[in-house]
C-alpha cells in the first residue's frame, strides 16, 4: 500500500453498516482487508490528503455520526474523533 487511490472504506452490505477498510491492488487484481474502523458506518464522506484518509459523518443505521475518523496509511491505524 502506498496510496488511497483505490480503496473501499466502510459501507453497507444490504443488511448492516460495515467497519471494514479495504484497498485494491491492481497488479494482483485483489482486495487487501486492513485494520477496521472502531465503529460501523455507512454513507460517510471520504477524503484522501497526504498520508491520511478522512471519514466524515455517516451513520450506522441507528444514529447519525457528527464525527471525523482518521486512517493513517503508514501504520494502518484508524482513530475516531467524536464531536
Amino acid at each position: 500500500m502506498g496510496s488511497f487511490s483505490d480503496s473501499h472504506f466502510a459501507g453497507y452490505d444490504g443488511a448492516v453498516s460495515l467497519n471494514s477498510v479495504e484497498f485494491y491492488n491492481a497488479k494482483r487484481n485483489d482486495w487487501l482487508l486492513t485494520t477496521p474502523m472502531s465503529s460501523h458506518r455507512s454513507a460517510c464522506g471520504v477524503v484522501a490528503l497526504g498520508q491520511y484518509l478522512y471519514c466524515l459523518g455517516g451513520h450506522n443505521g441507528l444514529e447519525i455520526f457528527h464525527s471525523v475518523g482518521f486512517y493513517f496509511l503508514q501504520c494502518s491505524l484508524f482513530i475516531n474523533q467524536q464531536k
